[in-house]
């Protein structure tokens, strides 16, 4: 799994030197601003999955940030902890009326606010896990639908949907509104590269689940658009790979000089690998597209300039665990399914937060969320297609 990144903003950065350190050691990476100024800029840049922000913060204080944030449909939905000195109740009541997750008093301790944020975390782990009772949709797995042909299914219903998905320990997702592409995300990645990135996907898992959405546009383009350049992009990219490894595997240089010429790029990505380094982070740091970057990895790799490094076990085989397979769904089920799909009828609104929900196991049993194979996958296109 992608490490959470935390962006910590506070007028005297060295007084939470500790805390930063022990943040690190739990496995979170982190940022400290010393301004809410810089704290916006990077709410938008490092995309923070929380953020800690001392109440009078110099430039912008953590209320006017925490206000900034909630009005953007990008950032509405990071959970957002405030430190401060005040220990009034009515200063604490106004920054949780506002939309605070959590009001730390300082001093602090620091095994209670690393507690706090893997509560929050938890929170919106189980909350994707479980989502509310009375959300529709259907999951399958990405060898069936891919998410090329999952999008194209959305446009030609032009239906509202928050997909999720997820290949080995990646997890990204993409909003649709009327069968238009609003926004992806995939780590730290901009909103269309995490797209692009996704069309690539041919193993792992899907889930589709139809929700009211009110992102602002992040990516432009038609779905029409961004389906056709993905069709050749992901063409491109499977031809590339053929030759590689797999992307989590460790790749090292070998002992001695390259031989034969080397171009000033192909040093740069050289300069780049350690034994520790797999093959996908190798991708990312080259700060290439990923096209190019696929062609110099594979040019490297086939000359025995970069080769699989030697670890202790095996390498993952990159393979996803399916957990259980979906019930069998019978014709006449099946057929409930697609026409409660054609006619979007819901029981209670359901908006796309990423947030908490009070979902639990048992709410998620009883969502009208069903697993999908290939042939009802297929038939549901087919019957948007025909508008039957």
């Amino acid at each position: 799994m992608e490490r959470k990144r935390i962006l910590i903003a506070v007028n005297q950065p060295s007084e939470i030197v500790e805390l930063r350190e022990a943040l690190v050691v739990s496995g979170y990476e982190t940022k400290v601003v010393d301004n809410g100024v810089t704290a916006l800029r990077l709410c938008r840049e490092f995309r923070p999955h929380l953020i800690f922000a001392e109440l009078d913060l110099a430039k912008i204080d953590a209320h006017h940030l925490l206000r900034e944030l909630k009005s953007h449909a990008t950032t509405r939905s990071v959970p957002f902890v405030v430190m401060s000195r005040h220990r009034s109740v009515a200063e604490r009541v106004h920054t949780i009326e506002l939309g605070a997750d959590e009001y730390i008093t300082m001093p602090f301790d620091l095994q209670e606010v690393i507690l706090r944020f893997e509560i929050i975390f938890r929170e919106i782990d189980a909350s994707t896990s479980h989502p509310k009772r009375g959300t529709r949709g259907f999951s399958g797995k990405l060898t069936d639908m891919n998410l090329l042909e999952l999008l194209q299914t959305l446009e030609i219903g032009k239906k509202s949907a928050a997909v999720s998905l997820q290949e080995d320990e990646l997890e990204g997702s993409v909003l649709v509104k009327d069968g238009q592409v609003v926004n992806a995300s995939l780590g730290n990645l901009p909103p269309e590269h995490a797209l692009f990135r996704m069309f690539t996907w041919s193993s792992g898992t899907f889930r589709v689940d139809f929700v009211d959405i009110y992102e602002e546009r992040a990516i432009q383009k038609p779905t029409s658009e961004l389906i056709a350049r993905g069709l050749s992009y992901r063409e491109r990219w499977l031809n590339l790979t053929r030759g590689l490894p797999p992307f989590n595997t460790p790749i090292k240089r070998p002992e001695g000089e390259p031989k034969g010429s080397v171009s000033d790029t192909e040093k740069a990505v050289l300069a780049l690998v350690n034994g520790d380094t797999r093959l996908g982070e190798l991708m990312d740091k080259t700060q290439l597209d990923d096209l190019t970057a696929l062609q110099i990895l594979t040019r490297l790799y086939s000359r025995g300039l970069i080769e699989e490094a030697p670890q202790n076990g095996l390498v993952p085989n990159g393979k996803v665990r399916i957990n259980g397979k979906g019930a069998p769904h019978t014709p006449d089920r099946l057929s409930r399914l697609i026409v409660e799909f054609l006619a979007g009828e819901k029981t209670t609104e359901t908006r796309y937060n990423p947030r908490r929900t009070d979902g639990s196991a048992q709410d998620a049993d009883k969502s009208h969320h069903v697993h999908l194979n290939k042939s009802e996958l297929l038939m549901i296109r087919a019957k948007l297609a025909s508008g039957t």
